[in-house]
């Protein structure tokens, strides 16, 4: 149990301030939470979906719900009137202009002070990476560069959504 946390005037105030209402249900029911457990199908079925589509390695999983999270969060919806769950809790419609396709190449810009690499006159500019998604609560994009387990958070890259996806990927392991 929760011990009636949920159940205070403080919570259930500070969830009104947000704009959400507490509606409790039997815990294990069948119909309890129905409609939450169709909702997680969806976007792990629309995660998997992207995952297997740019042939990614399963290390990518976390960063392809929450960009999944984020296009759902954009896309009107017919049982919300068409509008968009970002339009109702904000009052105004979601800019999309800037959307990404979720695992293309991209190619980030490197710099001497940043990437401590010696540069060369002939050597690369930029490196090929991967596109996550967008970094919560920060501005650029989260990366992950070929070769490396690491991602970066950069603002300068170059954006190959006309190369296939999967150049970076050989197998999904």
């Amino acid at each position: 149990t929760d011990h009636g946390e949920m159940q205070s005037n403080a919570t259930r105030s500070a969830l009104a301030m947000c704009g959400y209402e507490l509606e409790c249900c039997a815990p294990h029911h069948k119909n309890g939470i129905a409609k939450v457990d169709v909702l997680m199908r969806n976007v792990q079925a629309g995660a998997r979906a992207m995952v297997a589509h740019a042939k990614a390695p399963l290390l990518e999983w976390a960063c392809a719900v929450k960009h999944f999270v984020r296009i759902y969060n954009r896309t009107p919806q017919p049982r919300l009137h068409h509008r968009t769950p970002i339009e109702l809790m904000c009052g105004k419609k979601p800019d999309v202009t800037n959307a990404r396709t979720w695992c293309s190449p991209v190619y980030v810009v490197k710099y001497n002070g940043v990437d401590r690499v010696k540069s060369h006159r002939m050597s690369p500019t930029a490196v090929l990476g991967c596109y996550l998604g967008v970094p919560d609560g920060q501005r650029g994009h989260l990366i992950r560069i070929a070769g490396s387990k690491s991602t970066v958070i950069r603002n300068d890259v170059h954006f190959r959504e006309d190369l296939p996806g999967n150049l970076m990927h050989k197998s999904s392991s």
